[in-house]
């Protein structure tokens, strides 16, 4: 058989799946920044959010214009970023994808609920992710290669146009081998290379001024140093992990997923230590641990984990290579039917869970729905939508016609204290017509009966921005 042949078959069902799962939705304001930068790329007004992912959203752009669908074209970039973590991974781990050990990998990688949701998501951190691994491959070879290398101080370069936040974990790695060549310049110049395609038409687009003062507003309001409690931190940190990543149970989820804990916890413990004498040098194996680590670090201290997952993403292709060697060694050592009866209904189950999950992110989410519900209802500008400044945001550039008033504007620094003027503020702001309270602040409009409540939810697993949001509909 052509040895290619599974590749372009494994590659054709990732690009079809995800366009099957592809979102017609704008799930959360992140979304709808890259969403924006593909009709209408502005760095200054957040489309997306700086240093601008220019390498991500010029690629989408293209496909853009061929597909003419926003949703395709994220869709098959995560269904491209879904094959070359696959193909990386085996490549990480020496093993051919027609082989036991490769089959079972790209199988749970491919089934895997976060990266299934992060290919269709419109967001860039899946080809980040798949660019990590690919950089792993090329600077730290078995046996020196000074093309890979080459190659690898170029995808450098390009990582951080693609996905800034993502160069802590490669920077271990990169320090080592730089240190460790006899001369730099070329690797220095390769990095540049990768870095100028990207920077150069970013600064041509913004102008220099302007972005040095767009990153430094977006770092002052948070993009790096979010306002977290730590302990808080730690919590979601293994949360997202557990839940997120890798399906297990948590409070509130099905029992099935318990089969999935079970049986991720048994194999991840035992693929380490297969993964930990599998025959790699004891140099690359604390250098992959410490990039680890570090990473781990950054978003526990420099990323909001609270509200968002999916800054775990880089660390679950390794921890599914080490549940994948997990299920070997106890086929390998264990060798009954009950044994093979159990690791057949875990496989089972995360596979079933990323496909539920999957179809489940297809269908909007609660912002979303609340979007669908205010353009059915009757538009223009004599009805007010009260709520919190990102949720009008959201409502604004998703082009819900209304007046808008800022709750928080409104509160002022007393939210609990001031209620009389903040009806009287409500009052003097709102002209005629239907005002519509969104959020969990039904006392803004105390003077007048509630004519209807709704409820709109999705499932948190799927998004953790906004699951559960309630409009309050006044006369």
């Amino acid at each position: 058989m052509n040895i290619r042949l599974p590749h372009i078959i494994v590659f054709l069902v990732c690009i079809i799946s995800r366009i099957a799962t592809a979102v017609y939705h704008v799930e959360d304001p992140e979304s709808m920044h890259f969403a924006l930068s593909i009709l209408d790329y502005d760095l200054t007004q957040a489309q997306p959010d700086f240093p601008g992912y220019p390498v991500f959203c010029f690629i989408v752009k293209l496909l853009y214009l061929i597909t003419g669908s926003i949703a395709v074209s994220f869709a098959l970039v995560g269904g491209v970023a879904t094959y070359l973590i696959i193909y990386y991974s085996l490549q990480l781990l020496k093993v051919p994808l027609l082989s036991f050990e490769g089959g079972l990998t790209a199988l749970l990688l491919f089934f895997n609920p976060m990266i299934w949701i992060m290919s269709n998501r419109y967001m860039s951190d899946l080809l980040g992710v798949a660019l990590i691994l690919a950089i792993l491959y090329y600077l730290l070879p078995e046996h020196y290669d000074r093309k890979k290398e080459q190659i690898g101080w170029f995808l450098v370069g390009i990582l951080a146009g693609v996905q800034l936040t993502y160069v802590p974990f490669i920077l271990i790695p990169v320090v080592y081998v730089f240190f460790r060549q006899y001369t730099y310049t070329r690797s220095v110049q390769m990095m540049m290379a990768g870095t100028a395609i990207w920077m150069i038409p970013l600064i041509a687009d913004t102008g220099w001024n302007e972005l040095i003062h767009t990153a430094i507003n977006q770092w002052k309001i948070g993009a790096f140093t979010p306002e977290v409690v730590w302990d808080s931190q730690l919590l979601f940190l293994f949360k997202n992990v557990w839940t997120d990543a890798l399906a297990g149970f948590w409070i509130g989820r099905p029992f099935i997923t318990l089969i999935t804990s079970a049986g991720v916890v048994a194999c991840c413990i035992f693929g380490c230590f297969i993964l930990l004498s599998f025959g790699y040098t004891i140099k690359h194996i604390r250098i992959l641990l410490a990039a680890a680590g570090m990473y781990v670090a950054w978003i526990y201290f420099c990323q909001e984990l609270v509200l968002s997952s999916r800054s775990v993403l880089p660390l679950v292709p390794f921890i599914v290579m080490a549940v994948s060697y997990g299920i070997i060694y106890f086929l390998v050592n264990y060798n009954f039917i009950y044994v093979k009866a159990a690791l057949f209904a875990f496989i089972l189950v995360y596979m079933g869970e990323g496909v539920l999950i999957a179809r489940e992110h297809t269908f909007p989410t609660a912002i979303a729905q609340v979007k669908d519900y205010l353009q059915n209802e009757t538009p223009g500008a004599d009805r007010t939508i009260v709520s919190t400044p990102l949720i009008n945001y959201y409502l604004q550039y998703q082009k819900v016609t209304a007046n808008y008033i800022s709750v928080d504007s409104l509160l002022g620094n007393n939210f609990y204290g001031e209620k009389t003027n903040l009806r009287e503020a409500l009052r003097q702001n709102i002209f005629s017509g239907k005002v519509y309270v969104i959020g969990n602040f039904p006392y803004v409009v105390q003077d007048k009966q509630c004519q209807e409540e709704k409820n709109f939810r999705h499932d948190p697993y799927i998004n953790r921005i906004w699951p559960d949001i309630t409009v309050f509909k006044y006369e």
